[in-house]
């Protein structure tokens, strides 16, 4: 097995917790690995909370292109975040490479990064464009280099994307898809839909979910709270809202007392919350995410769900810290898709259809009974264990040994 020089191309920061968490899974295990590690990346002070080796380089480029999508910051006020909300809006209408200025400068640094570290090999993330971008006029220039186009989740036929952004999106994507030398996404469906795009015999395509980045925890999930604690650690947005949950609870507790208490935690849409549910349900706004695993450990169920519609192959970043706490996960998921195949496989909780109303009834009922019976799932540890990131890093290592051999 043999180290390389890797110049590792990305535009999130660490303020976007669960996309960057995949690429600082990379930065830590292949350089522990033994390979030469240059990342190619926007700025952030967040950066100085996280060690790396010494074999890790950071290139910082900051984005100074005029129209480019405006961060969220928890010192928003809500006209504010309206205004920046509307503003991201109509750049996603507008500008199809809202990072244009990034992709120009940063395709000149990485020109010299390549010549003065003999970089060998490519790994660029999606989203957005601008790294995949980049990656096509440097393989261009450099054709012995080695690229792996990690698309992470759908491009073209993501359904967040605007007419405009989806056109330009899906010429990137037809682009990136035949040039590359590998293709990487987190499940085997959105894998399929690259490969209808692609003409290219010789392209490898690889599927490399996202995974947990903590010792799992084997201990037991009971907790001692005097209320069965239902927790839910994310976003609420558009259809990924808890209206039908919220439906189905109220359901339930109109019929029958039950000791539950329900937290939302991060940001969120305006939630309605029935009469009879406002005294056990607490929202609260997002927290920093070493406080994430205090708040599942403090859960005696942890809460996800996917809207059931025609998008699939899509696990959520959470899902995995979630199998990894050991706590039991009620789904309200789309029976047929990933997510909750693996919940079942991994015997770690309770799913049911997002439209459901009474089978999400019936799934809460079913997690309630068990909680005050101090009943616990037998969890497949070995599978849980097969999506720690290093693992999911190892996977990236054979490729691009693969790759070299070839």
């Amino acid at each position: 097995m043999s180290n390389h020089n890797i110049l590792l191309m990305y535009t999130i920061t660490p303020k976007n917790h669960s996309a960057f968490q995949r690429m600082n899974a990379l930065i830590q295990y292949l350089s522990e690995k033994g390979h030469n590690m240059h990342v190619l990346c926007a700025p952030d002070d967040d950066y100085s909370h996280y060690q790396y080796k010494d074999n890790v380089s950071f290139h910082f480029l900051k984005d100074k292109g005029l129209f480019k999508r405006l961060d969220f910051k928890k010192s928003d006020g809500k006209i504010f975040h309206k205004i920046k909300a509307i503003c991201n809006v109509a750049i996603s209408y507008l500008i199809p490479n809202p990072n244009y200025n990034w992709t120009k400068r940063a395709y000149n640094q990485a020109k010299e990064i390549i010549k003065k570290n003999n970089i060998d090999t490519i790994i660029s993330s999606y989203a957005p464009n601008a790294p995949h971008l980049v990656s096509l006029k440097l393989k261009d220039d450099f054709p012995k280099l080695k690229w792996i186009a990690d698309m992470r989740d759908e491009m073209s036929t993501s359904p967040y994307l605007k007419r405009l952004a989806r056109y330009y999106t899906k010429r990137c994507e037809q682009k990136s898809v035949n040039n590359a030398d590998a293709v990487v996404s987190v499940s085997e469906p959105i894998l399929e839909d690259f490969k209808r795009f692609c003409k290219t015999p010789s392209v490898i395509f690889k599927e490399i979910r996202n995974g947990y980045n903590f010792d799992a925890d084997k201990t037991s999930p009971l907790t001692n709270n005097e209320r069965f604690t239902i927790t839910y650690l994310g976003s609420f947005y558009g259809d990924i809202n808890p209206n039908n949950f919220l439906k189905a609870l109220s359901n339930l507790m109109a019929k029958q007392k039950l000791d539950i208490k329900v937290n939302f935690i991060g940001r969120s849409i305006p939630i309605k919350i029935p009469d009879n549910l406002k005294d056990i349900v607490h929202t609260q706004g997002a927290v920093p995410y070493d406080e994430v695993k205090v708040h599942m450990k403090q859960a005696d169920a942890l809460f996800m769900i996917y809207p059931t519609i025609n998008r699939h192959g899509v696990y959520s970043g959470k899902l995995f810290e979630y199998l990894a706490s050991g706590k039991p996960i009620i789904g309200m998921l789309d029976p047929t898709d990933v997510a909750s195949k693996l919940i079942k496989q991994t015997n770690a909780g309770y799913t049911s259809c997002n439209s459901d109303i009474d089978g999400i009834e019936a799934t809460i009922l079913q997690a309630y009974t068990a909680w005050k019976n101090k009943e616990v799932l037998e969890r497949d540890w070995d599978l849980v264990e097969d999506h720690h990131r290093s693992k999911q890093a190892d996977k990236f290592d054979a490729l691009i040994q693969e790759l070299h051999q070839g």
